[in-house]
Parts: structure tokens; C-alpha cells; sequence
């Protein structure tokens, strides 16, 4: 799966589904592997993590293809569950 996927961002700021998603943190993961973090590339290879300071309330997923899906999250114990 994670070879397929060539976008993510969390939005931190707005749970709501019918808002704009605003990024907080984003990764992005070119043809070769490489990760661009926030804009910036990296020497490192992706494994499709992102991490972030703030609770993320939704994950915003690009794949290959163009499209997108965006999933609300919320915290249990510590985990991160898709909802």
C-alpha cells in the first residue's frame, strides 16, 4: 500500500468535513522515493509516516492516481483510529 501513496497531510485545526482541510503537516513522496516534508526535500526514502506536535483530527491521503481521501481521526489511548 504504502508504495502507492504519494501524498499525505494532517489538519490539526478543523474536524469538520465540510471545512477546507487546512495542512499542518504534509509529506510528499516523489517517483524515486524520496520525501518532501513541508516543501522541502529530504535524502530520506518515504515509508508513508508523518508525524506532527499538534492531535491531528484528519489525514488527507493522495495515491498515485490523483485521487484523494480524507478520513477523520480521533484519539484512543494514545492510538490514532480512522473513522
Amino acid at each position: 500500500m504504502k508504495k502507492t501513496i504519494e501524498w499525505i497531510s494532517l489538519d490539526c485545526t478543523y474536524a469538520d468535513k465540510q471545512t477546507p482541510l487546512h495542512s499542518d503537516a504534509e509529506i510528499k513522496i516523489d517517483k524515486l522515493g524520496y520525501v518532501f516534508r513541508h516543501g522541502v526535500k529530504t535524502q530520506n526514502f518515504g515509508d508513508a509516516t508523518i508525524k506532527c506536535n499538534q492531535k491531528p483530527l484528519r489525514v488527507k491521503i493522495r495515491n498515485i492516481c490523483g485521487d484523494e481521501t480524507i478520513y477523520g481521526l480521533c484519539l484512543i489511548s494514545r492510538n490514532y483510529r480512522v473513522f
